[in-house]
């Protein structure tokens, strides 16, 4: 059994949501002192990005009247890790998006700044994730309704 954060594919494997992850839109404080202050999404299309590798190459966000932004901007690194997201913001290489906890640890500690509080981006869906071997009551099964119990999903 696996835990997965992301929307799933269709897939053989059987699954079950466990919750939600918010994301926020941030930037590294030092990065967006030597830009002009944003007024849109779309004004973020020439700005340096630290794109995640398994996500879209566009960020989607919904402004606080329902108005949709779609925005491409310029990857400047793509990596594979939430930590390295996470590093790479902080060392002012760009603009990413990150998981809320996250976001929130860099802010207090004055290495982020975030873009656009009032709009929204979609949030991650947490799945436990196991083979489809046998549909009988097993301890992976087990496992997973115990996590959703306590999970309140």
């Amino acid at each position: 059994m696996n835990i997965r954060a992301g929307w799933l594919d269709d897939s053989a494997m059987m699954s079950r949501k466990l919750g939600e992850s918010a994301r926020a839109l941030v930037v590294g404080s030092d990065y967006a002192a030597t830009r002009p202050a944003p007024e849109h999404p779309c004004d973020l299309e020439d700005w340096d990005w630290v794109r995640y590798r398994h996500r879209s190459d566009y960020t989607r966000l919904s402004g606080p009247g329902g108005e949709e932004a779609k925005v491409l901007g310029q990857a400047r690194l793509e990596v594979d890790s939430v930590d390295a997201l996470y590093h790479f913001a902080c060392k002012n290489l760009g603009a990413t998006v990150l998981p809320e906890h996250l976001a929130a640890r860099g802010e207090a500690e004055g290495k982020l700044s975030r873009l656009f509080p009032d709009w929204r981006l979609k949030p991650l869906g947490i799945f436990a994730v196991w083979p489809d071997t046998s549909r009988r009551e097993n301890l992976t099964l087990l496992f997973v309704r115990f996590l959703a119990k306590e999970l309140h999903q």
